[in-house]
Order: structure tokens, then sequence, then C-alpha cells
């Protein structure tokens, strides 16, 4: 059922505006890396956000010791 998804991506999309440096998120989906720069994610981890990335949509944070940027779509607060 992708509709349970996209309203689980499009309410952690809405709350970008609310991410600000040192807040806390929990992944609801895993991300795979597409660049090195990036964060990989599993479903449930929690991220501490550093602050925004240079590219809409993303977001810099630490993660299991790693930093890197991540979709905010993937998370929630």
């Amino acid at each position: 059922d992708g509709g349970a998804s996209a309203g689980i991506a499009a309410t952690a999309s809405s709350s970008y505006s609310k991410l600000e440096p040192g807040c806390t998120v929990r992944a609801v989906f895993a991300y795979r890396p597409q660049q090195s720069d990036e964060l990989g994610l599993e479903k449930g981890d929690v991220v501490i956000c550093v602050g925004p990335a240079s590219e809409d949509g993303w977001y810099q944070g630490v993660c299991n010791q790693r930093t890197g940027v991540f979709p905010v779509n993937y998370v929630t607060l």
C-alpha cells in the first residue's frame, strides 16, 4: 500500500522547515547513499541535525558516528 508511505513522506517533508541544528529526527525509511557525502540510514535510526545542506530537501546530520547529508523526506521529527 503506497498510500501510507506517501502520507508519511508528505508529513516528513513538511517538517523540513522545523529542522534546526541540534534537533534529532528518526528515519522512517532506509536510505542507501548514492554519493560519498551522503548518510546511509536504516529505518528507526536517530539522526542529530547539524545544519541545512546546500541542496534543497537535504540536511546535514550525524548518525552512528558518521556525518553526511540525508534527504529530509526520509525522516520525521
